[in-house]
């Protein structure tokens, strides 16, 4: 008996975080989105972290697991695609 109430409590601890998972997920397509929009290479972190409700820092994880890259120059810290510019500071053509 204690085995099932010990799996139902982490069934149900698990289906809490789905939400959250979806909403990363949603928040990961519009980041993948406007990186990919051709009108811009590169994008400032506080435009992405506006544009899907999130700290600057959130921000940067989603980017990184969508496969993103901050800009090794100095300045503002823009992020782009590593398919788009390459996974060096070297922008690849």
């Amino acid at each position: 008996m204690s085995f099932i109430l010990g799996l139902l409590d982490r069934l149900i601890a698990a289906g809490k975080g789905v939400p959250g998972l979806r909403r990363d997920q949603k928040r990961m397509a519009i980041l993948q989105a406007m990186l990919e929009d051709s009108a811009y290479e590169w994008r400032s972190v506080s435009t992405l972290a506006r544009s899907v409700g999130l700290s600057d820092e959130k921000t940067r994880d989603l980017l990184i697991a969508i496969g993103a890259r901050a800009s090794a120059g100095g300045g503002d810290e823009i992020w782009a695609l590593t398919s788009r510019v390459g996974a060096s500071g070297t922008q690849r053509r």
